[in-house]
């Protein structure tokens, strides 16, 4: 067995910073650089986290807590930053440790299945999703050998597993990658305030003129846990000069590539042709309604979420409808689910060797699992 160690948690600034370490007589290694407060070795008890202090250079340096995992394995947990992993590394380098990155750790841990859905549950950026992908590691190996047995005795269930697994794609990539909802609309109509007022601060520019935002301005957010990306569009109208069109055929394009498109218009105003005209373009999944505060209906407007984003009404009931509409059920903890684009091919690749039926097809569906 190599002795190998992994910083687990991002580099930077941070409260806690963990580093994995795998080997032979791990134990041993603990006894000479973690030392109590008087500098005599302590005894490490598996699975129960200790606090001490870390030896380096013959100089007890560092406050940090070690958990003995089992035999082979340790985690220590120093103060977040720079500076103190980077020291316990020199020391582990110093007594033969090799570093490996998180996605050669995965590698070495598991398949290649189980190394990428590792490497996605460290790029996990909400607790939400960083819980779900911790199911799918946790059931990835039976779920893969299941379905290498059932493409050798049983093609068609075999073939169903995999047919769910893709269907469920989307939901498996966007663990990782935000969902991209658009807010889309004529100028003027809230959309900054809009896009401020989910995220929770001051990100979009705000201003009385039309036409404040010239190009599309996104953030990154999160709404009940699920990783978003609000996207502020300039207005969609007729382009006063080459500058301002540049910015709302990106504006189209934005709309097009959406997830979710929200189309906002102006409540304090009367329903118009321009609004109609501008509704049936973007065929929008949610109709909003801005600046309720002040409305001013003529009968003619479509129904739709009346909100103020200014003064926060309806933003809880706005923030329901975009989970619903792209989380509308979360899959069984049970599902493969593929977590990249590289899996997802991968799964392409699985159905089409398994309808294809024969021996050496499906014998290559199954290696494609390992």
């Amino acid at each position: 067995m190599r002795k190998t160690f992994c910083l687990l948690t991002p580099p930077g600034r941070s409260a806690v910073a963990t580093t994995l370490i795998r080997g032979p007589e791990i134990g041993a290694l603990l006894q000479r650089l973690f030392l109590s407060s008087s500098q005599k070795p302590i005894k490490l008890q598996p699975l129960r986290p200790t606090f001490g202090f870390w030896s380096s250079d013959g100089q007890v340096s560092e406050g940090l807590v070690v958990c003995l995992l089992d035999s082979t394995s340790a985690e220590i947990h120093s103060h977040g930053g720079t500076v103190a992993p980077r020291m316990i590394g020199e020391s582990l380098k110093q007594a033969g440790f090799e570093m490996l990155t998180s996605d050669e750790l995965a590698h070495e841990l598991g398949t290649a299945w189980h190394a990428e859905t590792q490497s996605a549950l460290l790029s996990a950026p909400t607790q939400r999703t960083a819980k779900l992908l911790l199911q799918r590691i946790q059931q990835l190996p039976q779920q893969l050998e299941k379905l290498r047995q059932l493409i050798q005795s049983q093609p068609e269930s075999a073939q169903s597993i995999v047919d769910s697994a893709i269907e469920h794609a989307q939901f498996g990539i966007h663990l990782t990658r935000p969902w991209n909802v658009v807010v889309c609309g004529q100028p003027n109509v809230g959309k900054s305030s809009l896009i401020n007022a989910l995220s929770g601060f001051a990100r979009a520019i705000v201003h009385d003129s039309p036409g404040t935002t010239r190009d599309v301005v996104s953030q990154v957010t999160a709404i009940q846990g699920w990783p978003i990306e609000l996207s502020d569009t300039a207005g969609i109208r007729d382009a006063q000069n080459e500058i301002e069109r540049q910015g709302i055929e990106r504006a189209v394009s934005e709309v097009e590539m959406a997830d979710l498109r929200i189309a906002l218009f102006d409540a304090s105003k009367i329903w118009s042709t321009t609004d109609q005209s501008l509704l049936e373009q973007l065929k929008p999944d949610l109709i909003v309604h801005n600046k309720c505060d002040q409305s001013l209906d003529d009968g003619k407007r479509p129904e739709g979420l009346l909100i103020s984003a200014t003064k926060s009404v309806g933003l809880a009931d706005l923030q329901n409808e975009i989970v619903s509409a792209l989380v509308s059920k979360i899959p069984h903890k049970t599902q493969i689910l593929p977590v990249n684009s590289v899996q997802l091919e991968r799964l392409k690749q699985i159905q089409s060797l398994i309808r294809a039926g024969t021996e050496s097809t499906l014998v290559q569906a199954a290696n494609l699992l390992t």
